[in-house]
């Protein structure tokens, strides 16, 4: 009984992996704007977050992406053990 409660426990946790990577992937969008804002006063962070330029779209793309492919890879990593 108690091995199989702990299985349950643990694929959840593995899960977990994937939605870290986007939240990692969101946080990076969000400091990004915030950055853009601040530092190089690039319009307000609502039009920052919602309608950034080109460059900045492609590379927040590109890194929640890699953030969510490498919390997949991890899932997948740990389920062989």
């Amino acid at each position: 009984m108690m091995k199989g409660a702990w299985v349950k426990v643990k694929k959840i946790s593995k899960l977990n992996l994937v939605w870290a990577g986007f939240g990692f992937g969101i946080l990076y969008w969000i400091f990004k704007s915030v950055r853009d804002v601040l530092v190089f006063d690039n319009g307000t962070l609502i039009a920052r977050v919602f309608k950034p330029d080109s460059m900045s779209l492609w590379m927040r793309i590109l890194f929640v992406n890699c953030s969510f492919l490498a919390g997949s890879i991890l899932w997948n990593s740990l389920l062989s053990i």
